[in-house]
């Protein structure tokens, strides 16, 4: 489903689509590929705009694989209703990409590179998907995703200026002040200095599509102390249209988890783990997922003005998580103008033998998160910053700092190693801290109602709107 900025659904659509699955690679076909920006780059540009206060501005391209040229010769049949003439044998030669191509994303994308590189743009070291245009004004930043362009700057006259300059090349309708991107609702209040980012559209349609308007929300995405390992021939599996509805609300709950919602991103990954053989267990605990959602709708990420736009890390690993393999899952969240742009929660790829050498896989993972933000941030800014990090085990915090392997870690690949560099050089300000004091504890862990909303809060995750307290009667089980 595909919203409009009033949150309204697009219905009204309809485009001749090519049957790309005829396609011969080598052929009518060579290279595909077509990135997209980061949705981490998309969270550090409005957390960069809140704290900048910087103007923002929302394009839409009008059947942008349209305007797009082929390099390749390829040939089409005319659809249904559209033939020459009964018995011709008629094709047609397509000059522009047409939906359903194989290469049309990546033609789409070679043609908006040449035209924003032809207007001062250039691509970030960082993510393909974002363009910087230096001016005597400061930075313009241009973030894409295929059809769907950000622009951000400081004058509201460098915005215009680069409106025009597309819509002289390209046919892009003007969406105004962004307020709906990628089906993410974006509030702000500029004399507040807050910017708020989220999904209460798709979480009350997803609740309303499993009848769950009137159900009792949760107060936990998942109860706690339950192992939800799926097992080999368990009589209880889903088959058949269950498991399709199962993949399908996993799916869903995927992408609120992954776009605004870190409090759910460990719930996401269990029920994820068992997607090919689920049972009525994972059934049940998906729904509850939904539950929480239904209590916690209105909350988002909130960002903020802040004294100094940092990035702030905290990582944690729940050791030998899983009892059929006995690996550790992973988890890492990074703040930025208070509230958080990147969080991780995955089981890890080893089997780590002691607490210490889990909590190292895990800060390995943070920072490479970490210092490649850092270069997001400074592509923004034109300022370093130095990443601050914390982890609640001291061995492990000694090992980096020491730079040395020890009879707890040598085993471990060379790739686990590399961050010795990055603290000696003080890239990253490695802590210890208290585990009570661990907000990544819930990317990790089924946790109580209490500390799954204490460390939701601290990850910037609130249901006060963009300056303004929500009022409203207070669902059981509801964030505040």
């Amino acid at each position: 489903m595909k919203y409009t900025p009033t949150g309204e659904l697009d219905r009204h659509k309809a485009r001749l689509v090519v049957q790309g699955f005829r396609q011969i690679d080598g052929i009518d076909v060579g290279e595909t590929f077509a990135p997209t920006s980061h949705r981490t780059s998309l969270r550090m540009l409005l957390a960069t705009i809140a704290q900048e206060d910087l103007e923002l501005r929302q394009l839409d391209v009008r059947t942008a694989f349209l305007q797009s040229e082929l390099q390749e010769e390829v040939y089409v049949q005319p659809p249904p209703g559209l033939e020459q003439g009964e018995g011709d044998r008629v094709v047609y030669r397509l000059k522009r990409a047409l939906y359903g191509l194989k290469q049309a994303p990546r033609a789409w994308h070679q043609k908006l590179k040449t035209v924003l590189t032809g207007l001062g743009f250039e691509p970030s070291k960082v993510d393909p998907g974002l363009y910087i245009k230096e001016t005597a004004q400061g930075k313009i930043l241009l973030l894409t995703y295929v059809d769907d362009l950000l622009i951000a700057a400081k004058s509201s006259a460098a915005v215009e200026s680069v409106v025009r300059d597309i819509q002289a090349v390209l046919q892009v309708r003007d969406m105004g002040d962004a307020t709906m991107f990628l089906n993410l609702s974006i509030e702000r209040d500029r004399t507040a200095g807050v910017l708020k980012l989220h999904q209460k559209k798709q979480v009350e349609d997803l609740i309303a599509a499993y009848g769950l308007k009137g159900c009792t929300a949760a107060e936990t995405p998942l109860p706690v102390g339950i192992n939800f390992t799926a097992l080999p021939n368990d009589p209880a599996r889903l088959v058949g249209e269950r498991l399709t509805q199962y993949q399908a609300l996993l799916g869903s709950i995927n992408y609120i988890a992954g776009n605004t919602r870190p409090d759910i991103a460990h719930a996401a990954g269990v029920l994820a783990r068992a997607l090919r053989a689920p049972t009525e267990r994972h059934w049940t605990a998906a729904l509850q997922v939904l539950r929480y959602l239904k209590g916690t709708s209105e909350i988002g990420l909130r960002y903020t003005t802040q004294k100094q736009q940092t990035l702030v890390g905290y990582h944690d690993a729940d050791f030998a998580a899983d009892v059929t393999n006995r690996k550790s899952i992973t988890g890492f969240v990074w703040l930025c103008s208070g509230a958080a742009v990147s969080w991780h929660s995955k089981q890890q790829s080893i089997v780590a033998d002691s607490t210490t050498a889990a909590e190292y896989v895990a800060a390995t993972v943070a920072f490479k998160e970490g210092l490649w933000m850092k270069k997001l941030l400074y592509e923004f800014t034109g300022v370093h910053c130095i990443l601050t990090a914390y982890c609640d085990n001291k061995a492990a915090v000694s090992v980096i700092h020491k730079g040395v392997c020890e009879a707890r870690t040598k085993h471990l690949s060379i790739k686990y190693h590399y961050m010795h560099q990055h603290v000696a050089l003080g890239d990253v300000q490695l802590t210890w801290i208290n585990t009570h004091a661990m907000i990544a504890d819930c990317l990790t862990k089924q946790l109580s109602k209490d500390k799954v909303q204490e460390q939701a809060k601290k990850m910037g995750l609130t249901s006060e709107r963009a300056g303004i307290m929500v009022k409203k009667k207070k669902i059981k089980g509801e964030m505040s």
